[in-house]
């Protein structure tokens, strides 16, 4: 129980805008705040992952600005890396045409770290007396390595991705469904008050992407033509929620998997069709802790961040939850979870932007069919395709397809990538 518990509690946290660029922030804060002064040069060493998703997402408190040198240079100048992933909360007038001055004079630069993988930045920072730097892995806010005019400062092990499959083997569908029937709340404050927490920052910024409109309005778009239907009602306000992230809102969201839209795709889904079904406060939250985990079980065989769409994770969560929140069996449960990743499990991951919206629609309307097809019996059985022999089994399968196979397909999204911005 213990175990569970400390899990959501260390992976839910609120983040302003895309983890990415906020790490990217964070690290930028750190360096900022060791060398005091008013810098002259910004340097980012940042990994093809880091890149990949950092580089076509609108940051908060830009101006409406894209990417990583604005970024980095906004969490230099706050000198703020006390407010974690809301770092850029700290910024104002000020410290943005600043920002601004310093790209455009050409003293912010980027450099790809070919070498490092998953989550990896370091911010170089050049004074007139000092060069400070602060680095960034493994997590999106384990600032693992401070140094200060070339001595060490901080120097903590790197928190451990979850590499192996046996970091969370107390995670299987079956425990997870025990924690979230058993867990009292009542004894258990500090993660009743994270997943309300979540409820509420998820439910805020799906209403401002319903109505406002950010990016390309993906949500407000589909809510159009979903009727009745709750379940499509319910994926619009998802597909909203990261309208609104992707666009550069300044509302938090409580992040899942290191992830924003994941955390959203996780939760917005299971609010939405529980108040629209009048179910009580207590048997939603234990559906968002029951998807949440379910979640990170998946995410421990395929790494943080992989050339697989982490949404498709999510939303097969926060159905399977649904299914879970409104009483269906452990049967039912783990049909819906098998034919939802097994159907949308090939979703490649081009970075955080607009389109990550649509993406979202995709796979939770995947996911309900999934849900549906399950309900009447029809599951996708072992060996089609890397079905496995039971749902634990297929969702090590899709680990090993992301994290091994999906490996070359990141190399070729990035190179692309970086090929269009040099063109």
């Amino acid at each position: 129980m213990k175990a569970f518990k400390e899990l959501l509690l260390a992976e839910l946290m609120p983040a302003m805008g895309c983890t990415e660029p906020i790490a990217i922030a964070l690290a930028g804060a750190a360096a900022g705040q060791l060398a005091k002064e008013t810098p002259r040069k910004i340097l980012i060493c940042a990994s093809g992952s880091m890149i990949k998703n950092a580089n076509s997402v609108f940051v908060p408190a830009s101006g409406g600005r894209k990417g990583i040198l604005v970024a980095a240079t906004l969490g230099v100048l706050t000198k703020s890396p006390e407010k974690k992933l809301e770092v850029l909360s700290a910024v104002n007038d000020e410290v943005l045409s600043s920002a601004v001055r310093l790209i455009e004079d050409g003293k912010v630069s980027l450099q790809y770290a070919q070498e490092e993988s998953g989550v990896y930045v370091k911010v170089r920072v050049e004074t007139e007396n000092h060069v400070a730097e602060a680095t960034i892995e493994k997590a999106h806010d384990n600032i693992s390595c401070l140094s200060l005019d070339g001595e060490i400062i901080k120097q903590a092990t790197a928190k451990e991705e979850s590499d192996s499959q046996n970091t969370l083997d107390f995670l299987s569908l079956e425990s997870i469904k025990e924690f979230a029937d058993t867990v009292d709340f009542s004894e258990n404050r500090e993660l009743y008050d994270r997943l309300k927490r979540q409820v509420e920052m998820n439910t805020a910024i799906a209403k401002e992407g319903i109505n406002n409109p950010w990016g390309q309005q993906v949500g407000r778009t589909m809510l159009k033509s979903a009727g009745e239907n709750i379940f499509l009602q319910a994926a619009a306000y998802n597909a909203a929620a990261s309208d609104a992230r992707m666009g550069g809102c300044e509302l938090p969201a409580m992040i899942c998997c290191g992830s924003g839209n994941q955390g959203i795709t996780c939760s917005v889904a299971i609010i939405y069709v529980a108040k629209k079904l009048g179910i009580d406060e207590e048997k939603m939250l234990r559906a968002l802790a029951f998807s949440d985990l379910t979640a990170l079980y998946q995410k421990q065989f395929i790494g943080k961040l992989s050339a697989f769409c982490g949404v498709v994770n999510a939303a097969s969560s926060a159905v399977s939850a649904i299914a879970y929140m409104l009483g269906e069996s452990l049967e039912i449960i783990a049909g819906t979870l098998t034919n939802s990743l097994v159907s949308t499990g090939g979703m490649v991951c081009d970075g955080a932007k607009d389109s990550c919206a649509l993406k979202i629609i995709s796979a939770v309307n995947t996911a309900f069919a999934a849900y549906e097809m399950a309900k009447e019996g029809r599951v996708f059985r072992p060996l089609d395709g890397i079905v496995g022999k039971n749902v634990d089994t297929t969702v090590r399968n899709i680990g090993e397809m992301a994290r091994n196979g999906m490996k070359t397909t990141d190399d070729v999204i990035l190179d692309i990538i970086i090929r269009q911005a040099n063109d």
